[in-house]
């Protein structure tokens, strides 16, 4: 750091507790960021008043639109309106978050008989699995590049995160192995065309070839411009698997926490909690409005949705997913319902007692409020209002599970109400 930087810096240290060190590393990793430069360079040009900053939305120039089809219906309305892919019988997804990363869905499309792909000639019309040439299709060459291209790993990169073992390979089995055409493979995945051809890129300081890509759809790529890796699974044991890991659930831990002393008594029920991680951008993404939460916004707003209970709100309401909103129902009335809730989840069941029983809640802290007085739990506000003072709840509880879940389900709840829940 040459010797008028420094003096800037210390002329800029103000404050006694700022470490220079922390400051100047931090210098020297903006000194090369681009943004950092353009915003220097605004003091070129004098008063900023008439100046302003644009948030630039654009597909096109915006370079992280990797999750864009988790938040929007775009993906929806092309894959089961416009049919890109093919008719579509049934689907299901599942949208996850990493630990590091924002949102992904994973989609499992069930197709028409007359669209299923049943050989590799009809695999070779929805998936391509290499590099296109840069002169006939610069553009898609550009995409594929850009998101489609899994490495450099292996020797390339022995310390990737994908690379697991001893010796360390890759996870994902990448390379795979050039194939001049498309073929079933003995472990019922398609071997996808990837041809020797010649065309290779640099990504990273590497030269990868077709052995580097990630399957894609060339459409869906071109219109989201982010990754988005489509596969064909037409074996039992391709479709079992797929199935298993859209409904495997979140990431879990168990862990336990003892108070530091030497005399602890070491309870191994009480110690015993099953946990989740919750990510920040997870937990950016649960704080948006939901359906309950815009229906205390209406209760806010129309007085004549304080006659209705939550179950009831559908009946004269109709959601809008386009405005996120509830809007008077015009043609007839539809049955509403409230999700169930097993005694042991605690408050989410003492809220669903309080849903079912308080009409025209503005809020959450309105639904705890009585009488001016507001209570910490769901449970020391049913409690209050008399809904949980005798045994009448959890016999509802019972009834409804009765209602629709098979015989073993209700003798757990049975369990569970005898062992948890105080009458």
């Amino acid at each position: 750091m040459d010797d008028v930087t420094r003096k800037s810096q210390d002329h800029r240290l103000k404050w006694p507790n700022l470490d220079r060190n922390i400051a100047e590393t931090l210098a020297r990793v903006l000194s090369t960021n681009p943004y950092v430069r353009t915003f220097r360079s605004l003091a070129e040009l004098g008063p900023l008043d008439n100046y302003k900053v644009t948030l630039n939305t654009s597909v096109e120039l915006d370079q992280r639109v990797y999750n864009r089809p988790t938040t929007s219906e775009d993906l929806k309305e092309q894959l089961f309106k416009k049919h890109l892919l093919g008719e579509v019988k049934e689907y299901l997804y599942v949208i996850e978050f990493q630990k590091r990363g924002l949102p992904h869905a994973h989609f499992l499309l069930i197709m028409h008989s007359q669209h299923k792909y049943n050989n590799p000639d009809h695999y070779d019309k929805v998936v391509c699995a290499e590099i296109r040439d840069s002169v006939q299709h610069p553009q898609l060459h550009a995409v594929v590049v850009k998101h489609m291209i899994h490495g450099p790993r292996g020797s390339l990169r022995i310390e990737s995160p994908c690379m697991q073992g001893d010796p360390k390979v890759c996870r994902f089995r990448y390379p795979r192995q050039f194939n001049e055409q498309t073929a079933q493979g003995d472990d019922a995945y398609p071997l996808y065309r990837r041809r020797n051809n010649g065309i290779k890129v640099d990504v990273r300081g590497n030269t990868l070839d077709n052995r580097w890509v990630v399957p894609y759809n060339p459409k869906l790529l071109m219109m989201f411009n982010c990754h988005m890796n489509v596969e064909v699974c037409s074996s039992i044991k391709s479709v079992k698997y797929l199935f298993k890991y859209v409904y495997k659930g979140h990431d879990k831990q168990v862990i336990h926490i003892d108070p530091d002393a030497p005399d602890v008594v070491i309870n191994e029920i009480k110690r015993f909690q099953d946990a989740r991680y919750v990510s920040p951008p997870e937990a950016m993404e649960r704080n948006k409005r939901t359906m309950l939460t815009k229906i205390f916004d209406t209760n806010k707003e129309d007085e004549a949705a304080w006659q209705y209970l939550h179950k009831d709100f559908p009946k004269y309401f109709t959601w809008k997913d386009s405005s996120r909103s509830w809007n008077h129902r015009i043609v007839r009335p539809q049955r509403g319902r409230i999700v169930s809730a097993n005694p042991a989840e605690g408050g989410r069941y003492y809220l669903r007692i309080l849903l079912s029983n308080i009409k025209g809640p503005t809020s959450f802290e309105d639904l705890c409020t009585v009488n001016g007085e507001k209570y910490t739990t769901f449970r020391r506000e049913a409690l209050e209002i008399c809904l949980i003072e005798n045994d009448d709840s959890l016999s509802q509880c019972l009834t409804k599970a009765s209602l629709y879940q098979f015989p073993n389900a209700p003798r757990r709840l049975f369990a569970t109400i005898m062992i948890f829940c105080e009458p």
